[in-house]
């Protein structure tokens, strides 16, 4: 239900983060982010699949980092 609450507030961005798990629930340092502009005739289900496309440039690329250790998850 995320992308009709960003959509009841009239946000106008919307985006991807990568963080850290702490245990507080979306806590933890920030990894990564993407955003987007949010269209004025966009729908949840618009909303959904254009935040997936982001998902799925910037996840891979966020392992990559990880698996090089040009981001070390365990010292952040």
């Amino acid at each position: 239900h995320v992308h009709r609450a960003v959509l009841e507030k009239d946000e106008t961005i919307s985006g991807v983060t990568v963080h850290l798990v702490d245990g507080e629930y979306d806590r933890g340092a920030v990894i990564a982010q993407s955003s987007l502009s949010i269209h004025k005739e966009e729908t949840a289900e618009s909303l959904a699949l254009r935040v997936f496309e982001l998902e799925c440039e910037l996840y891979p690329r966020v392992i990559d980092q990880l698996v090089s250790g040009d981001i070390d998850a365990f010292n952040s």
